[in-house]
């Protein structure tokens, strides 16, 4: 157990002999039986207290073990250790314990201690010694007290153990367990944990006082067998208040037990525990179970009260207690004066009151007669006044001009009552309660209570000096307030204002009456409260009742106060003005807010709802200046959110369009806010009205069956056309938004040309789908005309395709036409706000606009903001606006309420609709990632490009522009990408293997055999010339598609595909992604994945969409190992984006700088 040799062993043994020896003549006792173990200081006594102490510091978990073990052999050594076998079950295992400081201080030979670490057997060891030694009768206490001890050093040696025999045993004792356990029936589980019965027995405390001072300590109290109640009670150990389990303990109990404190001795070199009697006292205050002898007692705060009187030919002092009320303020100056005829007459001391002091600034005083127990807090620098009082000997009557002199200045610092023949009447004077807060640096709050007495101070309520002189009617008087009546109106607000509910405080611990309040919104509903009653007293209407028969508080701030917090009152419907007047292109609106007598304009409270600031809000409070705040309903403030989403904020002027006529009939409700609006503003609204009610048919001329969903489309996008304002369709690819936006353009044939602007690929199939479901509108495609000359021919009935880089060529052309629709087809296309074509479309006009994209989102918000800067401005207003409301809210702080506010407002321009939730007889779409190792050649040239692209790393970072950043880190990455693909498209010489074509092959020969049909898509036209290669060296037919395939080629080379003329199908993925119908293939392969999955999916859906009438397979080929597993680590978080968006669900945001940097390191 403990390394240590037998010449070591023998000296530790005579060190503690020598020890142990010498407890005997120190205590000097007599070592035969005692009869009072409460003050035991015979030997057996002194190890009882050591074992004690012991107990205490065991691990709680081995105390409280319920298992009991038999305990033989005891022998007690000259050294003070005390040896035993400990028989648990059928194993016996040595166990020691000492008393005297050694480690360890008690141990066993189990597995568990070893000798050495604390164990059930060895705590258990302990308590048994404390159980033997704390009886008078038992043997072990008479073997103590006797010196009936083994000669000799203990054998250190049987507490050690065999390892090997305790493997055995170990072993043993688990397959025995086992055993037992594989017949155990699951019936042995059937019951809740048995409960242990509550004791009855209680903690409580006795107060004594004799010629050491008062003592307090504590008692233990059993039930009465008849009646209520408790016995009087047996006093114990404060180790036993402190560790005894079957003691019911309160809260207080536990604070009063907080005060003890370990001191040193007297009578051993171990420390003892005392109980600290001040703070013992104070942490009693209000506590029922405090006595004196058997009698109860009362333990309070208290203050003290002087008054002369005249007793004979002498001025005495007697001592009134300022929380008495006036009843026992009579009885104790009748005791108190009849006491002192006794002194002076026969020299009788009263003994039934007794004091201590700290010598400082607390005082505690118990008196037997009235069964009270005092604290008196007090000023350092009052202490010897205080005491010189309470000690007065009486001061003879013709020197009573001298004394009187001298306590009318002192009458400013003490309460002090002099005969009314010296310095007048005592005028009772009436305080009033104050409340005083403080406001702190960390947005916490101060309140403590005060009064406000009749010369205009601030005192602490009870507080000296309750008497003060002065005149009145030009007469002397002696001004006195009402100190029962202070603190009996002071714990009653306290307690109106919960300060009970709050933490304490370090800070404010002296205060008698205070709450430190760390909530703010907390803080506003009680500073709301407080000022709702000042001004509603006498009245009941809005009254908070809890402050029912108390005076109104007079509120005070600190001066120390950071910033004074202040709740002007409620902002409801009734109290907010809103007028909307003609502002050029756009409305403007206005308003204002009364509110505490101040007038707050509107654009101001809606600025302050916005979820920029999030310390704008709490709870129901707004803030609407510093410090100045009020409260708001929570219907009342999500109409205002509707409204301040819905406008836009141009220097000092609140701006808005027909988009916002929801959110302002929201706001307006049923007619309960002041309201003035322009003509033009009302026919909005009209406009709005017309189309809700709106239930239009499919127009005749419509040459297809719509499905059900398809026709609830038409009925959205007409409704937005009556509205006159722009949306997006955004249903998932595949689900004919196309033949839904044919339908409302030929319902809006007469309100003049459609111009619809599509990728290139796209293009034919709108004129191929208007001529056949539409053939009441005239299609061209404007590449095919004199696009000169033919914009002055178009008009209504005519239907327009151009393709995106047509309408940035001509946009100035195409501005000159009046168009009555404009269609904007895979309108991702115009993401970016900055790019030429964004812009170019944005100058298009037309009386109604309509984007049709599955993918409103790929990126970032910013490409939302960008979609409806184009199609409806009016959403959204300008970027900054929409940045710092929605874009940064969202995607940097996650905030769930801007993403909620962003949900709401697109709620009425977006049309989403899922493939799985409309199209139920769609087949199923699979997706299957296969992983590919590379080749060791394409390996070692990836490494290579990847140790060359983190040594640029470090250059890269010391580049200041963040744009020059970026275009370096993404070069790098694209080459990490290729290379991932095939080493060729980095390194021309290379004629290695490469893993991906493998895998490629061989999934084409089994599906050709199976008779299925693949799309295989890349981002890399070099990749896809690749792939051609190795397809025509393993005899596959394919078509083949690209950014510079004509555009009459593509729709041919797609119906020979349709047709069956092909194995499979290489498109690449930006060129062919969008716009084209390929249901005859099933599967689709992508060689590489791209960063966002949205991209993809659009490829996917070529063949997974109406007319697909087989499971769709989707396979990505991914090579291990490298970037493209971080890539498809992304893949989950962008397609939360939209999500995010039309469903107020957890957006994803463009990947910073920093994040493609450890993208990079990490590319394995």
């Amino acid at each position: 157990m403990f390394p240590m040799n037998r010449r070591r062993k023998n000296e530790y043994g005579r060190q503690m002999e020598a020890m142990f020896s010498k407890l005997k003549p120190m205590l000097d006792l007599d070592f035969g039986d005692d009869d009072d173990v409460e003050d035991d200081l015979s030997l057996a006594g002194c190890c009882l207290e050591y074992f004690d102490d012991l107990l205490y510091g065991a691990p709680e978990e081995l105390v409280d073990d319920v298992r009991r073990f038999r305990f033989e052999n005891v022998l007690i050594y000259q050294n003070g250790e005390f040896h035993a076998t400990c028989r648990d079950g059928g194993n016996v295992y040595p166990v020691l314990a000492r008393a005297f400081p050694f480690s360890p201080p008690a141990a066993c030979g189990c597995p568990v201690s070893q000798g050495e670490a604390a164990c059930v057997h060895a705590v258990k060891f302990v308590e048994y010694l404390t159980q033997e030694l704390s009886e008078i009768d038992s043997p072990l206490r008479r073997r103590v007290n006797t010196e009936d001890f083994v000669s000799g050093t203990p054998k250190m040696e049987t507490i050690e153990i065999d390892p090997v025999q305790q493997m055995f045993h170990d072993l043993d004792a688990e397959l025995e367990q086992t055993a037992e356990s594989d017949v155990v029936s699951l019936v042995d589980h059937d019951t809740v944990t048995r409960r242990l019965a509550k004791s009855q027995s209680r903690l409580a405390w006795r107060v004594e006082f004799g010629q050491y001072g008062i003592e307090v300590y504590p008692v233990g109290q059993q039930p009465k067998k008849r009646g209520s109640g408790y016995t009087k009670g047996r006093r114990i150990k404060l180790a036993t208040a402190l560790r005894d389990q079957d003691l019911m303990r309160t809260s207080q109990d536990r604070r009063v037990i907080g005060c003890i404190e370990y001191q040193e001795s007297y009578y051993s070199y171990r420390d003892e525990m005392v109980l600290n009697v001040f703070p013992a006292i104070r942490a009693l205050i209000g506590a029922p179970n405090v006595y004196i002898d058997k009698d109860q007692v009362v333990v309070r705060r208290d203050d003290f009260e002087f008054e002369v009187v005249q007793i004979n030919d002498h001025y005495h002092v007697i001592v009134l207690l300022t929380s008495d009320d006036e009843l026992s303020r009579q009885y104790l100056r009748e005791q108190s004066i009849e006491a002192l005829r006794r002194r002076e007459e026969d020299g009788e001391i009263d003994r039934t009151v007794a004091l201590l002091t700290n010598g400082e600034d607390t005082l505690i005083r118990v008196s037997l007669t009235q069964r009270l127990v005092s604290i008196f807090d007090f000023d350092p620098s009052d202490e010897r006044l205080i005491m010189t009082l309470l000690k007065f000997p009486g001061v003879p009557v013709e020197q009573g001009g001298e004394l009187f002199k001298r306590l009318k200045r002192i009458q400013t610092r003490l309460t002090i009552r002099l005969p009314e023949s010296s310095l007048g009447p005592i005028v009772d004077v009436s305080s009033k309660p104050v409340v005083l807060m403080r406001s702190n640096s960390d947005g916490s709050l101060d309140m403590v209570l005060r009064v406000r007495d009749a010369a205009g101070r601030i005192l602490i309520p009870g507080a000296s000096p309750a008497i003060a002189t002065g005149e009145q009617d030009g007469q002397p008087v002696q001004f006195r307030r009402n100190i029962s009546q202070e603190i009996d109106q002071a714990e009653r607000l306290a307690t109106a204002l919960r300060f009970d509910a709050t933490e304490p405080d370090d800070a404010l611990a002296m205060e008698r009456y205070a709450a430190h309040i760390t909530d703010f919104g907390e803080i506003l509903n009680l500073i709301d409260r407080l000022q709702s009653w000042t001004t509603s007293e006498g009245s009941q209407s809005g009254f908070d009742h809890t402050f029912d028969g108390l005076p109104a508080p007079e509120v005070l701030w600190d001066r120390n106060s950071e910033k004074p917090v202040s709740v002007l009152g409620s902002i409801s419907t009734g109290n907010v003005k809103v007028e909307i007047n003609r502002k050029r292109d756009w409305f403007g609106i206005s308003g204002q807010c009364d509110v505490g007598g101040k007038q707050l304009d509107l654009n101001d409270l809606l600025q302050n709802l916005s979820s920029e600031d999030p310390g704008n809000l709490h709870g129901d409070f707004i803030k609407l200046k510093d410090g100045q705040w009020a409260r708001i309903g929570e219907k009342l403030r999500r109409r205002l959110s509707r409204l301040r989403d819905a406008t836009h904020a141009d220097r000092k002027t609140m701006k808005l369009d027909a988009t916002a006529a929801p959110a302002i009939r929201d706001f307006l409700g049923e007619g309960e806010i002041e309201f003035k609006a322009v003509k033009a503003w009302n026919q909005c609204l009209e406009r709005l009205a017309r189309s809700e009610s709106l239930d239009p048919e499919l127009p005749k001329g419509l040459d297809a069956n719509l499905r059900d969903y398809q026709v609830e489309g038409y009925r959205w996008l007409s409704r937005l056309a009556e509205w006159g304002v722009g949306g997006v369709l955004a249903d998932d690819m595949g689900l004919g938004k196309t033949l839904q936006t044919l339908a409302v353009l030929l319902d809006r044939k007469d309100e003049g040309p459609t111009l619809v602007i599509a990728p290139t690929s796209v293009a034919f199939n709108w004129v191929r789908e208007a001529e056949r479901f539409t053939p009441g509108l005239s299609v061209h495609l404007y590449r095919e005309t004199d696009r000169t000359e033919f914009l002055k021919t178009v008009g209504a009935g005519d239907l327009v395709v151009c393709s995106y880089g047509l309408a940035l060529r001509d946009s100035e052309a195409l501005a000159g036409v009046e168009w009555g629709s404009l269609v904007l087809d895979e309108a991702q296309a115009i993401k970016n706000s900055r790019s030429k074509t964004s812009k170019a479309i944005g100058t298009i006009p037309a009386k109604w606009t309509i984007a049709l994209t599955g993918t409103p989102v790929e990126n970032h918000l910013g490409e939302l903001w960008s979609l409806f800067h184009v199609v409806s401005p009016g959403v959204f207003g300008g970027w900054e606006q929409f940045r710092k409301r929605f874009a940064m809210p969202i995607e940097k702080e996650n905030n769930e309420a801007a993403r909620a506010g962003l949900a709401e407002r697109l709620k009425p321009f977006v049309l989403r609709r899922k493939k799985s939730e409309v199209l139920k007889d769609l087949p199923p779409r699979t997706d299957m990632n296969l992983y590919v190792d590379l080749s060791k050649g394409e390996r070692e040239e990836y490494e290579r490009v990847r140790l060359e692209a983190i040594g640029e790393v470090d250059q890269i970072e010391s580049l200041t522009k963040t744009q020059d950043q970026r275009f370096r880190i993404l070069a790098l990455l694209t080459r990490l990408r290729q290379i991932s693909c095939h080493a060729k498209l980095v390194n021309a010489s290379y004629e290695g293997e490469a893993a991906k074509l493998v895998q490629l092959r061989e999934t084409l020969s089994n599906l050709k055999e199976e008779g299925h049909r693949a799309l295989i898509f890349s981002q890399f036209t070099e990749h896809l010339a690749l792939i051609r290669n190795e397809l025509d060296e393993s005899g596959f037919t394919y078509e083949y598609l690209d950014g510079s395939t004509p555009a009459k080629a593509r729709q041919d080379r797609v119906d020979a595909f349709q047709n069956g003329n092909a194995d499979a199908f290489l498109i690449s993925l930006k060129a062919g992604g969008t716009g084209l119908n390929l249901t005859a293939a099933d599967y689709v392969i992508h060689m590489d994945p791209w960063w966002n999955p949205a991209v993809e999916d659009q490829a996917t859906d070529r063949a997974h969409r109406i007319g697909q009438d087989k499971p769709v397979m989707v396979y990505r080929i991914i090579a291990r190992g490298t970037i493209e597993e971080e890539i498809l680590a992304l893949h989950e978080t962008k397609r939360d984006l939209v999500a995010g968006v039309m469903e107020g669900t957890a957006a994803a945001a463009k990947l910073n700088n920093d994040e493609l940097i450890a993208m990079l390191r990490k590319s394995y």
